[in-house]
């Protein structure tokens, strides 16, 4: 694997400092919170808890979404945030979830 072409700086630090070990553990650990990443989380930080995220999480499982709470997500100047699968949405609404949500979330209930 070309070090170029890495965009995650554990497994590139991993790979400069030429341990396979350190680099395949990366790895596994970057592939596996993919996996769960797929789901729509709510930032439930002090801010965002605060500034809507409580309100926006019981607005999406009324919509019969079940998003993950979060801890924070350290982005307290957009609050409330959400996670979707890799991407966040700041200063999120119910409106904007339901627009972005990914297909995978189509399966909760």
């Amino acid at each position: 694997m070309d070090a170029s072409l890495c965009k995650e700086s554990q497994l590139c630090g991993a790979m400069r400092t030429g341990s396979r070990r350190t680099a395949l553990l990366a790895f596994a650990a970057m592939q596996e919170s993919k996996q769960t990443q797929a789901a729509i989380g709510v930032c439930l930080g002090p801010r965002c808890g605060d500034y809507g995220g409580r309100a926006l999480l019981d607005e999406l499982r009324s919509a019969g979404i079940d998003p993950v709470v979060l801890e924070c997500q350290s982005l307290c100047n957009f609050s409330p945030v959400v996670r979707l699968s890799d991407r966040c949405l700041l200063r999120a609404t119910l409106e904007d979830v339901l627009r972005e949500k990914p297909v995978s979330s189509l399966s909760f209930g």
